[in-house]
């Protein structure tokens, strides 16, 4: 039979004698068992292992709207630039260019950053 999510069990682990003494001062330090400071500390690192997963998520998501954005946004400005060429609004047409500079750019830096923060190389 399966035991209870609940059910308390004592698992054999084997560390280093001065990885012991850490948690033990740290346990002290606490007002915790050594059995609660390493309960405790593994939690806290498969919490952390859940955030790190989430936010990672998160990037994917914000780096998927940003290549969206890398092709909507620029053919809309296009079509406004090739409407003012056509009626001879040129420095429409000019301004529309720089937006869309600006607007390649601005993506450009934001899927790096979101890269950087990833931790992926370009």
């Amino acid at each position: 039979m399966a035991r209870k999510a609940s059910a308390i069990v004592a698992p054999s682990l084997r560390i280093r004698e001065d990885l012991r003494r850490r948690l033990e001062r740290e346990a002290k330090r606490h007002g915790r068992s050594l059995n609660g400071e390493m309960v405790l500390r593994l939690e806290q690192s498969l919490e952390g292992d859940k955030d790190f997963n989430i936010n990672h998520a998160v990037i994917d998501l914000q780096i998927a709207v940003l290549k969206i954005s890398e092709y909507i946004t620029p053919r809309e400005i296009e079509n406004e630039i090739i409407q003012a060429v056509e009626s001879k609004n040129f420095d429409e047409a000019h301004a529309l260019v720089g937006s869309l500079r600006r607007h390649q750019a601005s993506v450009a830096q934001q899927l790096a950053a979101l890269k950087a923060e990833k931790g992926e190389s370009e």
